[in-house]
């Protein structure tokens, strides 16, 4: 092309407007097909030549140095040695600030994951944010489930008979469920009441720790205050929860489905039942769910928010402003041109993870050669073998064998040529 077209038709705006976004169609996005990831290898092997006039042998000998040291690697997994086997991801989710409780029954529900990043602050919250915390905790614990639809079923005989008894029975357990699970529980002086139970009754209390930033399924979570003047965005949360909505009228319906809840990352917080357990909650802004007022979806499928019509902001006692840190996954916002006040939704993926899909593995038709059973051979009649050679003509064997003896022949004939009869030398 650079022979018919002049030069000036390749400036970076044609070029982008021609090539980028037909490859970007065929090809998916650019990191997958350029050639850096090619160019920082032979960079790699570039750095072993120390003789210029011997580089092939000094890139040959680096590699062989390189297997060796990875193949003793994979025998220091026990030791306090850094490998490239047991080398901490680039956003390190270690499990260092959840001590494990005493209750196996609570770890497997709170399971200790992720890991904090700079300095950590101890300070003392209001109770309207303990109560949304432990709230959401008691949501999300199914040991406590039979308690809530017991409590469930008391306030439905309250409310029998009136207009949109369902939405008002789910208002009522979820604002009073956390009192009377309390007095429930100390009404029963430890009959048939376990020691997590209690643990989860009494709620948490109302020091917590606070962090700044937070790692974990292979994000780096910042805050909003924590990346303001920075350039990059940490602070986008997005998570999967089960939405309740009810018609209107007596006989109201109850309907659930499964939204994607976005939102900015305001707070980060341990949460502690008196040393028995920690859990670590994200508080966020929530934008509105509903379509096409805080959410929408073009023709592309792109997924649009607006944080001006914001939900459970942390105003109001009822509001669920946080979520379990290990709900959270990443999302960063790019700001529509077009549209003021909307954001287009870009999901992240960790760098080291690969998703894989959802493929199922085909039974193979033929097991693998790995799995046949070895079978002995059994040469019982080895007389009716053929222990010669049949798959080229007997007369081509012979013409070959002649033409060997000929050329000896010619070989000793030259070599007499030079010997007299007395056996002296010329």
């Amino acid at each position: 092309m650079e022979a018919i077209f002049p030069p000036s038709f390749f400036t970076i705006m044609f070029h982008l407007v021609i090539h980028i976004g037909e490859e970007a169609i065929l090809a998916g996005p650019v990191q997958g097909h350029w050639m850096y990831p090619v160019e920082r290898g032979m960079g790699h092997f570039k750095s072993y030549v120390h003789n210029n006039s011997a580089a092939e042998g000094c890139i040959a000998e680096g590699c062989l140095t390189e297997e060796n040291l990875t193949n003793c690697s994979q025998h220091f997994e026990d030791a306090n040695i850094e490998t490239r086997f047991n080398r901490p991801r680039r956003n390190d989710d270690g499990n260092e600030i959840n001590v494990s409780s005493e209750s196996t029954i609570l770890s497997n529900l709170f399971p200790a994951s992720g890991k904090p990043i700079g300095a950590i602050k101890t300070l003392s919250i209001s109770s309207m944010e303990i109560i949304q915390a432990h709230r959401y905790v008691l949501a999300n614990c199914e040991i406590v489930d039979a308690f809530r639809e017991k409590f469930k079923i008391e306030v439905t005989r309250m409310y029998r008979g009136k207009r949109n008894s369902s939405k008002l029975v789910e208002e009522y357990v979820h604002k009073h469920f956390h009192e009377w699970f309390k007095e429930y529980v100390a009404s029963q002086n430890g009959v048939e009441i376990t020691s997590e139970i209690e643990l989860l009754a009494n709620g948490p209390n109302n020091v917590v720790r606070r962090f700044k930033e937070y790692n974990i399924h292979g994000f780096k979570f910042r805050t909003m205050w924590k990346e303001q003047g920075l350039k990059t965005q940490n602070s986008g949360i997005v998570m999967s929860a089960v939405t309740k909505r009810f018609s209107s009228g007596r006989g109201s319906i109850e309907q659930s489905s499964d939204d994607m809840y976005y939102g900015k990352l305001v707070d980060i917080i341990e949460l502690n039942y008196y040393g028995k357990l920690k859990i670590v909650l994200f508080k966020c802004l929530w934008v509105d769910t509903t379509l096409n007022k805080g959410i929408k979806i073009d023709q592309f499928g792109i997924t649009s928010v607006n944080f001006t019509r914001l939900i459970h902001t942390g105003v109001k006692e009822t509001d669920e402003p946080f979520i379990l840190a290990s709900d959270a996954r990443m999302v960063y916002y790019v700001d529509d041109p077009i549209d003021e006040d909307w954001c287009c939704v870009c999901h992240m993926k960790p760098r080291d993870i690969y998703d894989m899909g959802d493929v199922d593995f085909v039974e193979l038709e033929e097991p693998p050669m790995e799995d046949i059973p070895f079978c002995e051979q059994h040469l019982e009649n080895i007389e009716d073998l053929p222990l010669v050679r049949v798959d080229q003509d007997e007369q081509e064997q012979v013409d070959s064998l002649n033409d060997d003896g000929d050329s000896d022949g010619d070989d000793d004939d030259g070599d007499s040529d030079g010997v007299d009869d007395d056996g002296g030398s010329d």
